[in-house]
Parts: C-alpha cells; structure tokens; sequence
C-alpha cells in the first residue's frame, strides 16, 4: 500500500514538472501608453499559439518592443498605435531540415512580431513576422 501512494506521488509530481516546464518563456517587463497589461497578454497568447506551427523550435523570450516601434509600424500600415502591437522574440531549432526557411541548430534574437487588430476590442491577429 505504501508503495502504491509512493508511485501514485511521484507520477502526481512529474506531471506538474511536465506542466511547468511548458511555460517557461520569458517575457520582460512592460509599459506602454497605447495599450494595458491585458492587451499584451492576449498578443503574447496569440504568437505562442501561432509558434506551435514553428516544428522544432522552442521559443525562450517575448518581450514587448516598444511604444517608438509600435509608432512607426502604426503608420507605416495606416492605422492607429492601438490597433498594432510589436513584439520580439529569441528562439531556437532543433538540427532538423526546417521547411520554413529556418537554420537548423540557430539562435534567432530579435525576430519581429507584427500584430494588428480592427478595434481595441477585437482580438490580436498575426499580421507579419521575421526579421526587419
């Protein structure tokens, strides 16, 4: 019996380290005058999800690029800093052949996420992403 709840502990606590180290992406800091903490949780939600099409890649950082680039790339699409959101990453891929036109075995830093959204209350979509 003792052994029982012995494993049924240990398999419990390697599901949660399981789960932890799913996230652990890091993200910086952030400030803004365009927008709330709320708006940038839901972009950074939205590229993670969108970085599951990135095979063999695991993204280590995210962090918001800044109110000056959310300006520039606002008018450069036409459209208000509410409705656009910058963000950049640093990522890895694994030695495999990427498809994509990624490097196997590369470190990309300060790859560029282009989000942008109709109205501050509609959701964040992947308008662009790379290098810029």
């Amino acid at each position: 019996m003792k052994k029982s709840i012995f494993y049924v502990i240990l398999l419990i606590a390697v599901i949660m380290l399981c789960f932890a180290g799913c996230s652990s992406v890091k993200t910086g800091s952030f400030s803004s005058k365009y927008y709330n903490g709320d708006a940038y949780e839901e972009a950074v939600d939205v590229v993670m999800e969108y970085f599951k099409n990135f095979k063999g890649c695991t993204m280590e950082r995210i962090d918001y690029a800044g109110d000056k680039e959310v300006k520039e790339e606002a008018k450069i699409r036409k459209l208000a800093p509410e409705q656009v959101m910058v963000l950049e990453s640093t990522f890895t891929t694994d030695d495999k052949d990427h498809k994509n036109g990624l490097e196997p075995n590369h470190k990309y830093e300060h790859f560029k996420w282009i989000l942008t959204r109709d109205t501050t209350s509609t959701p964040w979509t992947v308008t662009d992403h790379g290098y810029a």
